[in-house]
């Protein structure tokens, strides 16, 4: 069973059968010479795992751009194999391109696998005429994952083909596949990977990672439509200290095995115990922490003291929204739940019980107060109170009939309607000495005065005689 990941070479050296061993695995048979303008390269560009994969190029000068293997493959025709390969693109290319070609010791072409100008695989015949279509795209500036199945009827003259692509290169079942059938078909033992059709031009860049042969076995009998290991679905190395799984490989064993993989502490842990598995997502001490068991599970979000802490107990839930003392706490009990904010003494309170909810603002002392220091309003008929301090104005309205009273200072007049104090004071008080203009002179000049005798035709004659004397005795 072939296998090679590319990571015993050199970013940017170009690739041969003489380099392409060692670190990176079984080394290939062949390998195609690039024309100057093309590239076929070790390249750290993009790389599915470690650090390197392979980069194809074909630039104006037609060529065949590929690695092979024949001999590492089998040293005789088969009528069966499973074939793997990690394929990243950056852009659908520019005509259909091969990425896998199967053909006989003689180089007769059996089948082959191409990606065409939409992004779609497509499985080409002995003919190179397309037999099956993907129905979705390949993902772009991603890697993905192709596997597939070549295998010859019991008469070697007609091949079924089975094309699965990955998009989660590591895990998961497959994206999307297809399968066709062809005719005219032999035995095979060349594997070619990349362009290894006839001659092209212009296409690329792509670059391919973890190419890998399954051949059949007495150990690993496999055929289509039975259960295949899938044993290069993820990179043959050795196993890492970061996962630990039983004994530290990874096994299913049958449709109800579990599945565990274990992280350092500190980090995540995933447990999938059958199909009616619990998944444990644990996280260090104060970190967020969730438990999902069974499909009416129950999600808790722990947080550290003073922060947001949330617990969510199945479908009738309750949602708490815990603070530190004198911040905002909030805690909603079902369905009917009550919204409360509190604050510090002398701040705004509201509490809305519900709703049919009743608001309450309180004031510090001095400012708006209604019904014993706070400010109320119970329903429409609510009774407005604004009070002030004694000898300022107090206005009550009591509902939409209200009255609006005027009161004085104790001692007023009160005519039913108006009050108006006994004893003027301020400046409505005059003053005890009337002074300046307001004040009248002591003697009286002018034309106003009298003068001391009384002349001309006002003043009396000096005697009166004649009719007009009184006699002189009267009696």
């Amino acid at each position: 069973m072939p296998y090679n990941t590319g990571e015993g070479g050199t970013n940017g050296t170009t690739v041969l059968t003489s380099n392409s061993g060692g670190a990176s695995g079984d080394a290939f048979d062949s390998v195609t010479a690039p024309p100057v303008d093309a590239v076929l390269a070790f390249d750290n560009t993009h790389a599915a795992h470690g650090t390197l994969a392979y980069k194809f190029q074909i630039g104006a000068t037609s060529t065949q751009l590929f690695l092979q293997w024949l001999a590492a493959f089998s040293a005789t025709n088969l009528s069966y194999a499973k074939i793997a390969f990690n394929s990243y693109w950056t852009a659908n290319p520019a005509a259909s391109a091969y990425q896998l070609h199967v053909a006989s010791a003689a180089a007769a072409q059996v089948c082959g696998v191409r990606i065409n100008t939409s992004g779609q695989l497509i499985i080409v015949s002995q003919a190179g005429t397309t037999i099956g279509t993907m129905t979705s795209v390949i993902p772009l500036n991603a890697w993905f994952r192709v596997e597939v199945d070549v295998a010859l009827d019991s008469t070697n003259t007609n091949v079924q083909v089975t094309v699965a692509r990955y998009d989660n290169i590591d895990s998961g079942g497959a994206t999307d596949t297809v399968t066709a059938t062809g005719t005219t078909a032999v035995p095979f033992s060349r594997i070619r990977f990349g362009w290894g059709g006839s001659a092209t031009t212009s296409n690329g860049p792509w670059w391919m990672d973890d190419l890998q042969v399954y051949v059949p076995s007495a150990a690993y009998p496999a055929r289509p439509g039975q259960t295949w290991l899938r044993r290069f679905h993820r990179r043959q190395l050795s196993p890492s200290s970061a996962v630990v799984v039983s004994s530290g490989d990874f096994s299913a064993a049958g449709v109800t095995a579990s599945l565990v993989l274990a992280a350092p502490a500190g980090s995540v842990s995933v447990t999938l115990s059958g199909v009616t598995a619990g998944v444990v997502l644990a996280a260090p001490a104060g970190a967020v922490s969730v438990s999902i068991n069974g499909p009416t599970a129950t999600v808790v979000f722990a947080a550290p003291v003073g922060t947001v802490s949330t617990t969510l107990p199945g479908v009738t839930a309750t949602l708490v929204l815990a603070a530190p003392a004198g911040k905002v706490a909030v805690a909603l009990p079902g369905a009917t739940g009550t919204l409360v904010f509190a604050a510090p003494a002398g701040k705004v309170s509201v509490g809305l019980p519900g709703v049919t909810a009743t608001v309450v603002f309180a004031a510090p002392a001095g400012s708006v107060t209604v019904a014993g220091g706070n400010f109320t309003a119970n329903g429409v008929t609510a009774t407005l109170v604004v009070a002030a301090p004694a000898g300022r104005v107090a206005v009550t309205l009591p509902g939409v009939t209200a009255h609006l009273v005027m009161a004085a200072v104790a001692g007023g007049f009160n005519n039913g309607a108006v009050i108006v104090p006994v004893t003027v004071t301020g400046s409505d008080r005059a003053s005890t000495t009337v002074t300046s203009a307001d004040t009248a002179s002591s003697t009286v000049a002018g034309a106003d005065r009298a003068t001391a005798g009384v002349t001309s035709t006002d003043r009396p004659a000096a005697t009166v005689s004649g009719s007009d004397r009184p006699t002189s005795t009267v009696s």
